[in-house]
């Protein structure tokens, strides 16, 4: 009985120790995003999914995928200006005349 009363003190002092981590977490990540202001910002919705929720790994990774594509047209259209400034110098003359003549558009 000693056992099981220790091992239930040490279990309500570790949920209070993952709630203050879990609070310093959240608010060092706001911090963060207000300090730094990412150009994309991907938040599954999974308020009943924790760190400890490994019996639902598979539903927290379809969840993830699902956001992930839902902010792909938005990824996709601030990489499309960085990839075609990375092509090579002869490719980007070529891509500017196109362009400007407007008959055929930016790559």
């Amino acid at each position: 009985l000693y056992w099981l009363l220790t091992l239930s003190k040490r279990q309500f002092a570790f949920e209070i120790w993952m709630r203050s981590a879990d609070v310093t977490m959240k608010q060092l990540t706001q911090h963060h995003l207000e300090a730094y202001p990412p150009n994309v910002l991907i938040r599954p919705d999974m308020p009943e999914i924790t760190l400890f929720s490994t019996d639902r790994i598979r539903e927290a990774i379809a969840i993830g995928e699902h956001a992930a594509r839902l902010a792909a047209p938005e990824i996709e259209k601030l990489l499309k200006p960085w990839h075609i400034a990375r092509r090579p110098a002869a490719m980007q003359h070529t891509i500017t005349s196109l362009a400007a003549d407007g008959t055929h558009g930016a790559a």
